[in-house]
């Protein structure tokens, strides 16, 4: 502390005494701080890749085989704050051709089509690109509610099919 300071503080203490006034009553500066935060609504994922499996097929095999997989807290878990309108679009995928997805051998140049659908009844169709609006969470459930119900139809006019993995990958954009 330099002399100035020293001398300051000891004029200050010495005209508190002198003049019967206890220091302790003395105004005191004061000064705030403003804590703010802004808080937006907004969505967060905690797992980014989900796998949709058709499982094992025999490659005569002639039918429609469907898989399924929801967004729930073991899957995607995909949490938005309440009350925000959301929605989705899926991508053409690796191997998209005449509005169909493709799953491709994994050394052969062979495709297998399937499709995207919103519901069990494939009533609703997800197409390339286009947003689909979802129901907005609310206090009590902040999971955003969607599924994608694929079906591949593997009768290929009765063309047997290599053995192998067959594989695409589809990303899904959420919008809110």
């Amino acid at each position: 502390m330099n002399r100035c300071n020293i001398g300051k503080i000891g004029i200050g203490l010495v005209l508190c005494v002198l003049s019967g006034i206890a220091c302790a009553d003395l105004p005191k500066p004061t000064a705030t701080i403003e804590a703010r935060a802004t808080i937006v609504r907004g969505c967060q994922l905690s797992n980014i890749e989900q796998m949709l499996s058709f499982n094992k097929q025999a490659a005569m095999t002639q039918s429609k085989v469907e898989a399924h997989i929801e967004n729930t807290s073991q899957s995607w878990s995909i949490r938005c704050t309440a009350n925000t309108p959301v929605s989705i679009k899926l991508n053409n995928g690796e191997n998209f051709l005449n509005d169909h997805w493709r799953m491709k051998h994994q050394t052969k140049d062979e495709y297998i089509p399937y499709l995207f659908f919103q519901d069990s009844g494939e009533q609703f169709e997800y197409k390339v690109g286009e947003a689909v609006n979802l129901s907005a969470t609310n206090e009590q459930q902040a999971i955003l509610r969607f599924s994608f119900f694929a079906l591949v139809d593997l009768n290929n006019g009765n063309q047997a099919r290599s053995a192998g993995i067959y594989k695409d990958s589809v990303a899904i954009t959420i919008a809110w």
